[in-house]
């Protein structure tokens, strides 16, 4: 190999090498500089080691080594991170806070959510304020999430922080109503009465809260009822004594 093409191989080793070594500096920003520091020195006194010990061109060969084994640790470290990150955003989609899960705290924080201005949303007393004054006007469950969290007169306690604060910040509803969740877990709890015609209804596609509900209305109860198709083949059996006239 000529000189001068042995030359510009030495400067494509070096460049490769600096180009991995940034790769590499970017991906473990997190380390501290004192442990940077010292692992420079370390890869810089191994280089001088080889220098020494070997010539030029086969010095260089092993700098090149190096520096690849390197960078395809950073790209794997990389990948692992990647994965770890999606992983950790699929079970946070997962696990988050369904509508039906919470209907009143997201039919309320929507509704509400609509009434405010501009202005009122920069500030979380304001919020409170409108909010306090939403509450005079609701009824039934909607009323009760207002008890719950400090909107009315008559309430115990208050929690309208948990509810000002993230309004302000604008987030998204079912964040709001996890957050309230945690702080009193009777605001999930609440339900909106459903009509169910029984005549037409799948059982099999409503919740055992549903089923319960059903049973209740009839004054009727399933104390050997564990899974969901035991309620089902109680409601079943119980048709014929509560909708003769409609059968």
């Amino acid at each position: 190999m000529s000189l001068g093409l042995w030359n510009s191989t030495s400067v494509i080793f070096q460049l490769s090498c600096h180009l991995l070594y940034l790769i590499k500096r970017r991906h473990n920003r997190h380390i501290i500089d004192e442990i940077h520091q010292s692992e420079t020195d370390k890869f810089k006194l191994q280089q001088e080691r080889y220098r020494t010990k070997y010539s030029p061109r086969r010095f260089e060969q092993i700098n090149l080594q190096v520096c690849i084994s390197s960078g395809v640790q950073t790209i794997f470290i990389s990948q692992a991170k990647m994965k770890v990150y999606f992983l950790l955003s699929f079970l946070a989609a997962v696990s988050a806070l369904k509508k039906e899960d919470c209907e009143v705290c997201f039919n309320v924080l929507d509704t509400f959510r609509a009434t405010l201005t501009e202005d009122q949303l920069k500030t979380p007393a304001k919020i409170e304020d409108a909010f306090r004054k939403y509450c005079k006007g609701t009824k039934g469950k909607d009323n009760r999430f207002c008890y719950f969290l400090g909107g009315l007169e008559e309430s115990a306690t208050s929690i309208l922080g948990e509810l000002s604060k993230p309004l302000s910040w604008s987030l998204p509803t079912e964040k709001i109503c996890e957050k309230l969740k945690k702080k009193d877990n009777q605001i999930c709890e609440l339900r909106y009465e459903k009509s169910i015609d029984l005549k037409s209804v799948n059982l099999k596609k409503l919740k055992v809260r549903d089923l319960k509900k059903i049973l209740s209305d009839w004054d009727e109860e399933c104390e050997d009822c564990l899974e969901k198709g035991d309620f089902i083949r109680k409601i079943e059996d119980l048709k014929p004594k509560y909708l003769k006239s409609e059968l």
